[in-house]
């Protein structure tokens, strides 16, 4: 049996060596470097990034948002405001991070929509997220202030998510309605996080 015998021409082998050096040149070249551009970015707080004014109707905003109002973008309109008020912070600052549990479907996924006309937070500017849970016992949204070294979870009551769940499409205005004029504490737990 005779072996196979590989002839590389000593060309090609100095083609390879000058291909590698070039490329390792290429790379480290300052003259050849692109300069960097400092990074712009919104940021939270008063300054030309948040110029948003909160809306004075939130029943009407919520509508022109989300296309109809509903009893779980009410909800999320609510922890919303709740939460600037727990903050000491005001609408369209951006300096909260807002993290929404919810299964990934409507009717659940309108309480994001309602939380950005609550806060004037934006998915767009990565201050609201949604992370998916199985099932409706585990919703909840967890909001951090982004200075601060403490949160809050507000986990919505299932007594009151099942109520709005299965009622019939014709009570969705009563229910919105009744919503935005329900107690905190009949629509949601409150626990404060280190």
């Amino acid at each position: 049996m005779q072996k196979a015998k590989i002839i590389v021409p000593a060309g090609f082998v100095l083609l390879i060596i000058a291909a590698i050096y070039a490329h390792e040149y290429l790379k480290t070249s300052p003259a050849l470097q692109v300069p960097q551009q400092e990074s712009v970015q919104a940021s939270e707080g008063d300054n030309p990034w948040n110029m948003g004014t909160e809306p004075e109707d939130p029943y009407k905003a919520i509508e022109q948002m989300h296309g109809h109002v509903g009893p779980w973008n009410v909800l999320g309109w609510r922890i919303g405001q709740t939460a600037l008020k727990e903050f000491n912070t005001h609408w369209g600052r951006h300096d909260l991070d807002i993290t929404v549990h919810i299964p990934m479907e409507t009717p659940y996924s309108c309480m994001a929509d309602g939380l950005v006309i609550g806060t004037g937070n934006s998915i767009g500017r990565l201050n609201i997220r949604l992370e998916q849970v199985g099932k409706m016992e585990m919703i909840k949204v967890e909001i951090v202030k982004k200075n601060g070294d403490s949160g809050i979870v507000y986990k919505p009551k299932i007594d009151y998510l099942q109520k709005i769940l299965t009622a019939p499409p014709a009570d969705i205005h009563k229910l919105s309605h009744e919503c935005f004029e329900m107690k905190d504490e009949d629509l949601f737990d409150e626990e404060r996080i280190k």
